[in-house]
């Protein structure tokens, strides 16, 4: 990503951070009223001021997680403007820092939002830990691939979708990356899972997840082909095989995911479907065809996910047009997963049309109609489903992890190879102009 970008990115979320900090808007002039809510705020960080007690680890989290964007993008903005780390992530923590006394301000002049000096350094701690870890996952990420790059491993051009499909996988698992290694949980997960292997209630993200591995498991085909490995394709079904197997095990350690055989078997059924269909194909001259059975499969798994459990409602709940209204009314783990796995699903979508398109900017236009074609449908439908909340709000997620699979197929994919090439002339490239 290139410093520009992540500028008007870090910009935009930045009016996000005010936006979904004051939405839904009930400001108040009231002096009194303000200086009521100023006289309950304490400055110790640990005590709420809502309740008296201690701020809750859901409430910490979730403002830490808000900033960890911010965090990111600021000190991909500023690589080429500030040479050192230090400085980019003290730059980067002081901003943050500004704008979390700016909301927390505005939140003085709110009837239904809570001032908090907890807060305030929560959010400042998200924007310190996102600047941090971001320049520090960039450089590992970028030593990495130089060391792949000289090893001749990331040498074939399908490399950089076999990477992308693998994070892809990796977050779909992991999210809402709520790790727990406290003994008692794990413990009580393996016993559930002794009285129930497979897990299994009703059918819900098995569609999104063929699709996932099986482009995984093309990739791999492809990108052992490229490598001129033989019997590439049987490699590739065991690569996925311990991959899908691996992920879901993974989630022992995820407080609010649950392991099974039947997720399991699932990735791996797609993972081999996706290696067995490399035998004839690749993933870098997919066509239109190709395209078209990903967009048919995209609308499918969504239609499953998004319309479980499949329970008629007696009463339809009414469509949400206020964008952010249901996410603030329901701030909780739930919620942040809902997003990701929204934004994760149209991915591919979007990944494989600009790959299969000669015009990046028709690609993203293609690929935004086409998810806001399955979404809104199917977000209007949920209406009726019992447990369900229709919302523009996710039509607009829907429509944005299209464009971001768009982004990666293009300009992404563009700059990785920019990087590589680099890699290739001088053996040895600069992180802060090539990263």
């Amino acid at each position: 990503m290139s410093s520009r970008s992540a500028l008007w990115l870090w910009l935009f979320f930045s009016l996000f951070i005010v936006y979904g900090t004051t939405i839904p808007f009930h400001f108040t002039s009231d002096p009194v009223f303000v200086r009521m809510k100023l006289a309950r705020v304490t400055l110790n960080p640990l005590v709420s001021p809502d309740t008296g007690g201690r701020v809750s680890i859901t409430d910490t989290t979730q403002n830490i997680l808000l900033f960890l964007p911010f965090g990111v993008l600021g000190v991909v903005t500023l690589r080429n403007r500030v040479p050192s780390l230090v400085g980019r992530v003290a730059l980067v923590t002081g901003c943050g820092a500004v704008l979390s006394g700016f909301v927390e301000t505005l939140q003085l002049f709110t009837t239904d939002r809570t001032t908090s000096v907890a807060d305030f350094v929560t959010n400042s701690t998200g924007a310190a830990i996102g600047g941090l870890g971001g320049d520090a996952v960039a450089a590992v990420f970028v030593t990495a691939i130089r060391r792949l790059v000289g090893r001749g491993v990331a040498r074939p051009r399908v490399f950089y979708p076999l990477i992308v499909a693998t994070i892809v996988l990796a977050v779909a698992a992991w999210e809402p990356f709520d790790v727990s290694i406290a003994v008692s949980g794990v413990s009580e997960k393996v016993h559930e899972l002794a009285r129930d292997p497979w897990q299994f209630t009703v059918v819900t993200d098995e569609g999104v997840e063929i699709l996932r591995y099986f482009l995984f498991g093309l990739a791999v085909t492809t990108w052992l082909h490229q490598l001129g490995v033989s019997a590439a394709w049987g490699i590739a079904a065991l690569v996925g095989i311990t991959v899908g197997f691996g992920l879901e095990g993974s989630q022992i350690v995820i407080g609010s995911r649950m392991p099974g055989l039947e997720d399991a078997l699932v990735h791996s059924a797609g993972a081999v479907a996706g290696a067995f269909m490399g035998r004839s194909i690749r993933l870098e001259r997919l066509g239109i065809a190709a395209a078209a059975a990903v967009v048919i499969a995209t609308a499918l798994g969504a239609a499953c996910q998004e319309l479980s459990p499949f329970q008629i409602a007696s009463t339809p709940r009414p469509f949400v047009w206020f964008p952010f209204i249901n996410y603030y009314e329901r701030t909780t783990f739930e919620t942040v997963s809902h997003a990701i796995e929204l934004l994760l699903m149209y991915f591919p979508l979007g990944f494989v049309i600009t790959l299969c398109s000669r015009s990046r900017r028709r690609a993203y236009v293609v690929s935004a109609v086409l998810a806001f074609a399955i979404a809104a449908p199917l977000e209007y439908a949920q209406g009726w489903i019992v447990g369900r909340y229709p919302d523009i709000t996710d039509v607009g997620l829907s429509v944005l992890g299209a464009c971001a699979g768009g982004w990666f197929a293009g300009p992404g994919w563009r700059q990785f190879e920019m990087f590589v090439v680099g890699v290739n002339r001088a053996g040895e490239s600069d992180y802060a102009g090539m990263a």
